[in-house]
């Protein structure tokens, strides 16, 4: 060994680092036909087979390294089309699977993004996803490759299906009931950082498989995927990340939405949600009324009954409506806004529980849902709100209450006259929810009361 070869080394690694940063600042930067491919092939290949010299471990502040802009060159080239009817799509595919398999987390992730690319064909691309999510021990990259997954279930839903039960019977979180492994919290920065990451990778897990699952269960009616989102629904107090993560989705995927081409879909969101407001409300009316109270058991089932109420609030128009309001006639809601009866009859009876629940922030959700679906069943919605409203609460002391409250009696004054006069049941109702806002001392109420002889005139 002469002394210059170590020098003439990094030199030669310098000269590939600066054709990796070529290659990344724009892509594709050489045509696959040129003279100039394959030494570009060469240097990509070099750089991404190096060995890192960073840890096991890698955060979620992963650093750029020459590395990882090989990669991602290779990548790169790899999405044009040229370059994949090229000679040198072979050799690109087998730099990026090695990857799969790299000791470091970020090589590994970069890899699992082009998994599409690297097995383009439908079967093989999911017959890889299967191998590395049962070997895969990092919640980001497995998160990448559930994602992957979601491209496939249009044309291979039942594959898909059968891997989510395979991945379901294996114990694998957050597919499987078993919680993921967290590290022990010290006082060490790098510890923090890392717990930080660890809640971050499984928040990201957590949204890839509630919307793989939901897909297969809801829009293609797989049994396995069907099976776990019952047991999500069913005890959701356990599942508490799934199942706000899932009642958030199911809005997002317009099954809340009635659909007459569709309505097998939206039926089955609804039972869902409908099943876990069952629960809920029974939980958190134990939790009160009980001598030992878990405060948080009760917290957590509060959370999950304030996410339903807050997707049924946007997915029945109510929020269209108010942005409406607000903004004067220049912006309407969306035409979408399933403001039906399909969507009343469906919903009703989960605003029914959740009328049980008397919480503010839920209770006052809960009324301005009723309140812009009133016109469909204006008696219902009345005895509704009554419930939802019961002296004493809380909720009777806030001063968005008592605004809405008025707001609506005052329309039911004027747009259900009649109903009003002649139905015991309703005027009744009414009386006694501003009565529970007089008690409550809000002047509003008062002069409401006063007001109301003059309005049977």
């Amino acid at each position: 060994m002469t002394a210059d070869e170590p020098l003439t080394g990094q030199l030669a690694n310098l000269v590939d680092d600066l054709i990796v940063r070529a290659a990344t600042m724009a892509s594709p930067v050489v045509a696959p036909d040129s003279p100039a491919a394959p030494g570009l092939i060469d240097a990509l290949g070099r750089v991404a087979g190096r060995a890192s010299d960073r840890g096991e471990r890698a955060v979620i502040g992963w650093t750029i390294t020459p590395v990882t802009e090989a990669l991602q060159a290779l990548h790169g080239l790899l999405k044009d089309p040229g370059w994949q009817a090229s000679r040198h799509a072979p050799r690109i595919r087998a730099a990026l699977r090695q990857q799969l398999t790299d000791p470091h987390p970020v090589n590994r992730m970069l890899a699992a993004q082009a998994l599409q690319l690297i097995e383009p064909a439908g079967p093989s691309r999911l017959a890889l996803a299967r191998q590395r999510l049962l070997a895969e021990p990092d919640a980001h990259i497995r998160a990448v490759l559930v994602f992957q997954l979601m491209s496939l279930v249009a044309e291979h839903a039942a594959a898909v299906d059968g891997l989510v039960a395979e991945l379901d019977s294996s114990g694998s979180w957050p597919f499987a009931s078993t919680s993921p492994a967290h590290g022990a919290t010290t006082a060490d920065e790098q510890s923090a950082v890392e717990n930080d990451d660890d809640t971050l990778a499984n928040q990201e897990l957590v949204q890839a498989t509630v919307l793989l699952v939901l897909r297969l269960a809801i829009q293609h009616q797989q049994a396995a995927a069907i099976r776990i989102v019952h047991r999500w629904f069913t005890d959701p107090v356990d599942h508490a990340d799934l199942v706000h993560a899932a009642v958030d989705q199911l809005r997002k995927l317009g099954v809340l939405v009635p659909d007459r081409e569709d309505s097998t879909a939206t039926g089955t969101a609804f039972a869902l949600l409908s099943e876990a407001t069952g629960q809920l409300a029974t939980m958190i009316e134990a939790q009160r009324s009980g001598q030992e109270r878990d405060d948080a058991v009760l917290r957590t089932a509060l959370e999950l009954a304030d996410t339903v109420v807050d997707q049924l609030y946007y997915a029945s128009g109510a929020f269209g409506e108010r942005r409406t309001a607000t903004s004067g006639p220049q912006e309407q809601a969306g035409s979408s806004s399933p403001t039906g009866t399909a969507f009343f009859d469906l919903a009703m009876p989960l605003l029914d529980q959740l009328a049980q629940i008397h919480h503010p922030r839920i209770t006052h959700r809960l009324v301005e849902t009723l309140a812009h679906l009133a016109e469909y069943d204006p008696k219902r919605v009345l005895l509704t709100v009554h419930r939802a409203v019961p002296p004493g609460e809380d909720y009777t002391y806030e001063p968005l209450a008592v605004g809405l409250i008025v707001r609506l009696v005052q329309r039911y004054l004027a747009e259900n006259r009649e109903l009003v006069t002649t139905d015991e049941d309703v005027l009744t109702a009414l009386r006694e929810l501003i009565e529970v806002f007089v008690r409550a001392g809000w002047p509003e109420a008062i002069t409401l009361a006063y007001q109301l002889p003059n309005a049977f005139r």
